[in-house]
């Protein structure tokens, strides 16, 4: 509703529609479990319905339906948000690294074009530097994969998402006069995949079994940060007096980014809001602490394997076009990879944030941390 209530009032021409929303299972067994949230929804007012089969090219076994939702162009609205921003006085600057971030009255932010002073911050990032200590034990980073397509009709209208392993999404987005069927999927954990490009393929051939695909049109990749209990960190860091943040959207970025600017909002004009307490970054629940174990557990294997001993030497001149590969060099460990051009490019193999050995992405050329996410 808030962003309809902007998207009309600033006259933002980003595709923006109402359609259903709709989340199904193909296993029997799953019923139960669209049943409980079908009712769960419908006891504090949303016009939830339990279907038994949808108008898809494939069987399902039930579904949770969910009208009147709002579907639009995430970096159509941002271009217009930034002119508003920016007809009111607003100052933004790009490519300017930051390097530190200090609380305090006032608050303070090393950039690489000078400092910053401020009564608040907010930190609206993946990893939030220097706070991440306190966050990335409890977040697991995680990557998607998108291809919009050239498909033969017909199309199905509404948003529709797969919960089960692996993901799958479907919904449409007009471009150049031409509706392209939007498929995304193949979720996995950042730097814990045999081929990025595989994924492209396997979102493809899935595509390709319930529709006649004429043409890829584009491809894109996403990130995102999934909380242990699956709800996102938004207010003011712990032990902080201004420093405030918003993190760990799980993949549902634009409804929880239009959360965080109320929240923070409130929070920050003193405010009371509801919402507080459910969001607040200084909570502990058990509640997907096992998710967390495994987490951890999981950066103490790749610390300690990743630094033994290596037997695999590098051999640059096997690698073609698009390759890369770890592997010992003399004594050390080291990445070495080749762009699409052909030259050589040799780097550490291991994250500079704590220590993990990195993986190869062959689908965007970059170097990725098994551990907590970060890319290179």
């Amino acid at each position: 509703a808030k962003y309809a209530e902007l998207i009309a009032g600033h006259g933002i021409d980003c595709d923006f529609t109402r359609e259903t929303a709709v989340t199904y299972v193909t296993a029997k067994s799953s019923i139960g479990t669209i049943q409980k949230e079908v009712d769960a929804a419908q006891r504090i007012g949303l016009p939830a319905q339990l279907l038994p089969s949808l108008d898809l090219p494939f069987p399902v076994a039930a579904a949770i339906s969910l009208p009147d939702q709002g579907q639009f162009h995430p970096r159509k609205y941002l271009h217009k948000i930034v002119e508003v921003l920016a007809a009111r006085g607003v100052d933004l600057y790009e490519e300017t690294w930051v390097r530190d971030v200090s609380d305090g009255t006032p608050a303070r932010v090393e950039t690489s074009g000078g400092t910053v002073r401020a009564d608040a911050v907010v930190l609206a990032n993946h990893s939030p530097s220097p706070y991440s200590i306190l966050f990335f034990t409890r977040m697991t980073p995680k990557r998607s994969y998108v291809l919009a397509l050239e498909a033969a009709p017909p199309i199905p209208k509404g948003m529709y998402y797969f919960p089960g392993t692996p993901h799958f999404s479907l919904r449409t987005q007009p471009h150049a006069g031409e509706e392209l069927l939007l498929v995304g999927g193949q979720n996995h954990k950042t730097g814990q995949h045999e081929s990025a490009a595989g994924r492209y393929r396997l979102l493809e051939a899935e595509a390709r079994k319930h529709f006649q695909i004429r043409s890829v049109r584009f491809s894109w990749s996403t990130q995102d940060n999934v909380v242990m209990d699956k709800v996102p960190y938004i207010g003011k860091v712990p032990v902080t007096k201004n420093v405030y943040l918003a993190i760990g959207f799980g993949g549902w970025g634009m409804t929880h980014s239009m959360v965080a600017a109320l929240l923070l909002t409130d929070l920050l004009k003193g405010t009371v809001n509801d919402w507080k307490l459910l969001y607040d970054p200084a909570r502990i629940k058990l509640k997907g602490a096992t998710d967390a174990l495994h987490q951890n557990l999981d950066f103490v294997k790749h610390v300690v394997t990743d630094h033994l001993p290596g037997r695999d030497g590098i051999d640059p001149a096997t690698l073609a076009p698009g390759e890369g590969t770890t592997g010992t060099a003399g004594r050390r460990k080291m990445a070495a990879a080749r762009d699409p051009e052909g030259s050589l490019h040799s780097v550490s193999a291991t994250c500079t944030h704590m220590g993990c050995g990195l993986v190869f992405n062959d689908a965007e050329l970059s170097w990725d941390c098994p551990c907590h996410g970060s890319r290179f």
